[in-house]
């Protein structure tokens, strides 16, 4: 690997169906073997944000303070901030150009959720991600 893994969300609706991929990134020229396959984030800028903890709210004191929190967070400014994603609207749902959840700190190498970090990359539609 060449760097932490993520996964990227294809369809994503918060209370409905998603589709996913799960990627690890590799050097440059690797190739794909079988059902591996290989494939490149599109290009562009995209707003970032580091959530500091759990997955998911397990316990009252996470409730609110999970990634889920993190991208209603998120989407939130971006629509405050006047940001236009890069999305489509179809009959599975909301395609996303590029939502990702990359894994900076977590298990099992580290096991307590408080010391977790997960990077959050959405791509913007028109270059205005901050």
């Amino acid at each position: 690997a060449a760097g932490p893994p993520f996964i990227r969300y294809l369809v994503f609706e918060p209370d409905g169906p998603f589709r996913i991929e799960l990627a690890v990134p590799v050097p440059a020229g690797a190739g794909a073997d079988g059902a591996i396959r290989t494939g490149e984030l599109p290009a562009g800028r995209y707003v970032a944000y580091v959530h500091a903890g759990a997955y998911r709210a397990t316990t009252p004191d996470w409730r609110g303070r999970d990634l889920a929190a993190a991208h209603a967070a998120v989407l939130a400014w971006g629509q405050r901030a006047g940001v236009a994603w890069d999305i489509r609207e179809t009959a599975e749902g909301t395609l996303w150009g590029a939502r990702v959840e990359r894994y900076l700190v977590g298990p099992p190498r580290e096991p307590d959720p408080a010391r977790w970090r997960t990077e959050l990359l959405i791509l913007t539609a028109d270059g205005t991600g901050a």
